[in-house]
């Protein structure tokens, strides 16, 4: 069959495959299995949005993304004659199986923190590549690397590290420029004291409160601002100090944008009312200002000597030296691109099956992706079936785990409504430390051997949710025995910063308890199994299963009365209120 070159395409001669080899099909084949194999990744971005979160707006990377893999096919069209051949599996392959080490692997190896690091994000620009080399070969990954890169940016945990340093002063200009203005106009009067600017606005002999918190400060069109720019950079083109000039000149802009919006919200309230301000400008005010500073810095680009990148053909053929054409008779057929996009079908068919069970690791946060508890010496929970009583604090741990650091002993002891557990008693330490490099520098076993305890099992256990844990075994030189059940997570301490917390159960291995308990583990077939695997590695000489199933039960029903209403919670002060 012999189908003539597209418009402004070189001929590429000779026969020419049937559709599988056309380069918009093969895009949208990529598109479609990335997306569906991490259809559960790429959800969680969706739901920051709905919650406005300050990282809301990286939802725009896999889209944004999307329209960088089209732009590239299309300047670089010379890749859809690339030659395919079995290096491209190899690389796929390699790219495959690492992405399948993070979801599988990773939730078990990272435990309670996977979702605090989200390397499946991380990992997404690898299955992009994957399918590119399967596709389009290995040749014509260099035509795609903006966009592969560009991808990384749906990585949350740089940006959050980026936001923690300077949201406080981004909040602190913002607030002091409000101040300085509200005291020139009459539209607002500042309230002294509190953490945030509060301002009462009149209106009507009346007045109503608003307070301008860090989700005002305009840290979030900042970075909605900073993805949208970066994407532009692929589309246009001019000397690079200009560009970064016009990118600074943006963000800058983007602030003003921001004080001018809080102004109109201020002014709005005091002229119509606070329903006229906060419920119909303030939803939308945010999206109009950015949109217009948007329009306003596309007006400048000439005046700075920048101009639209356009798709030449003869120039796509120098910008990827690795990507010219090849042969007519080594060009890709469509039998073999069919075979490729079966293969590719199959593995993100798998892969989306492992990206769903991905809901379990979150389980410890809300959906701002914030830690869902509270530390357990803020609110010592332990459900209807246990009675916790506070015994002491530890204060010699403080060299150890840091001066602010908290070890406090809590003694459990089951209720009445626990009549299967006898008389069975246990003690529960809680350890919260800022540093989480404290923890895993001091982990719980090297204490043990450390004392030259003999430790008889060591197991990784699913709880509650799919919250990872450890469950050991050990004696002492005396010939006492003890089992221990460990977690470790995020949660947030009482004036809301995130601080890690260590949770230690114990009780003696002589404890009897009237009938076992057999509990149904909290994780997902595939994290069982591996889990299986890597305890296959460890001993596990427990002398008492039936108190390690009550020590697990117990810690189940202290994670789902500490969890409990906790995760459906949107961020408190989501936007100024």
């Amino acid at each position: 069959m012999t189908v003539q070159s597209a418009p402004g395409l070189p001929s590429l001669g000779g026969r020419v495959s049937l559709w599988p080899t056309k380069v918009p099909v093969r895009v949208a084949f990529i598109v479609v299995t990335v997306g569906a194999a991490y259809h559960y990744s790429l959800s969680t971005l969706l739901r920051d949005w709905r919650y406005q979160t300050p990282l809301a707006d990286l939802a725009l990377v896999p889209l944004l993304g999307v329209g960088l893999l089209i732009v590239a096919s299309r300047r670089h069209r010379l890749v859809g004659a690339s030659r395919l051949g079995r290096l491209d599996l190899v690389v796929a392959g390699v790219c495959m199986v690492v992405v399948v080490a993070v979801m599988v692997v990773g939730p078990i190896l990272l435990a309670n923190y996977y979702w605090a690091i989200r390397p499946d994000l991380l990992s997404l620009p690898l299955l992009a590549l994957a399918a590119i080399a399967i596709l389009f070969g290995t040749r014509a990954i260099v035509a795609f690397v903006f966009p592969l890169a560009f991808l990384l940016l749906a990585w949350p945990l740089p940006h959050t590290m980026l936001l923690e340093q300077v949201l406080d002063g981004i909040t602190n200009l913002t607030s002091a420029a409000v101040a300085a203005v509200v005291r020139a106009l009459p539209v607002a009067e500042v309230v002294p004291g509190g953490e945030d600017l509060r301002l009462l606005v009149p209106h009507n002999g009346g007045e109503f409160l608003v307070s301008v918190a860090s989700a005002c400060s305009g840290t979030e069109s900042l970075v909605g601002f900073g993805v949208v720019a970066l994407a532009t950079q692929y589309l246009i083109q001019g000397p690079l100090q200009r560009r970064l000039g016009w990118l600074a000149i943006g963000a800058l802009a983007v602030w003003l944008g921001n004080l001018i919006r809080i102004l109109a919200i201020l002014c709005t309230g005091r002229w119509f009312g606070s329903e006229m301000a906060l419920e119909v400008l303030h939803p939308v005010a945010g999206i109009i200002m950015l949109n217009l500073v948007f329009a306003g810095l596309l007006l400048m680009m000439r005046r700075l000597g920048l101009s639209w990148r356009l798709a030449r053909t003869d120039e796509a053929a120098a910008d990827t030296p690795l990507a010219q054409p090849a042969p007519p008779e080594q060009r890709p057929t469509g039998g073999k691109v069919t075979a490729r996009l079966l293969i590719l079908t199959i593995g993100a068919g798998s892969l989306a099956l492992v990206n769903g069970q991905l809901a379990n690791a979150a389980t410890g946060f809300s959906n701002s992706d914030r830690p869902a508890s509270t530390t357990f010496m803020g609110h010592p929970t332990v459900g209807p079936l246990w009675k916790a009583t506070k015994l002491r604090e530890l204060d010699w741990s403080r060299p150890y785990f840091g001066k602010n650091s908290h070890w406090i002993r809590y003694r459990l002891r089951p209720t009445r409504k626990a009549s299967a557990y006898g008389q069975v008693t246990m003690w529960a330490d809680a350890i919260v430390t800022h540093d989480l490099g404290a923890l895993v520098a001091h982990p719980v076993r090297t204490c043990y051997e450390l004392h030259r305890f003999v430790v008889l099992a060591d197991q990784r256990v699913t709880m509650a949710g799919g919250i990872v844990g450890r469950q050991l075994v050990y004696q002492i030189p005396s010939g006492g025995r003890w089992h221990v059940l460990m977690w470790e997570w995020p949660v947030r301490s009482r004036i809301g910063e995130i601080v890690h917390e260590r949770m230690v159960l114990l009780a003696s291995t002589n404890a009897q308890m009237i009938s076992p308990i057999q509990q149904p583990r909290g994780g997902t077939r595939v994290s069982e199994s591996v889990l299986a695997a890597l305890n296959s590695l460890a001993p596990n000489r427990d002398p008492n299963p039936s108190l390690s199933r009550i020590m697990l039960a117990a810690a189940d029903q202290i994670i789902t009365a500490r969890l409990a209403g906790q995760a459906l919670r949107p961020p408190a002060a989501a936007n100024m209120r």
